[in-house]
């Protein structure tokens, strides 16, 4: 139930007053804690370090939305953001 009330806000209220751009990094960020965890749950294997690069670089890209936090359209939503993305 709760997962369907988050989504509900961020489709029905937070998505339609953003700019597409500012959607799509805010949808990518979501993926920003199953990153992490998949960076500190790799075991030794032949391919280990080829792994974590990919992984440091997926956060990275995965961060970029933390610079546009400031945006006066995710300013407006302050409150249901952090509700919607729990």
């Amino acid at each position: 139930t709760l997962h369907a009330i988050g989504i509900g806000i961020l489709v029905f209220r937070i998505l339609p007053d953003l700019d597409a751009i500012t959607a799509l990094m805010l949808m990518n960020a979501m993926c920003l804690a199953p990153a992490c965890l998949s960076l500190i749950s790799r075991r030794a294997e032949k391919m280990t370090l080829i792994y974590i690069v990919l992984d440091v670089l997926a956060i990275g890209a995965q961060s970029t939305i933390y610079w546009k936090t400031i945006s006066p359209s995710l300013v407006n939503h302050r409150l249901s953001l952090p509700v919607s993305l729990t």
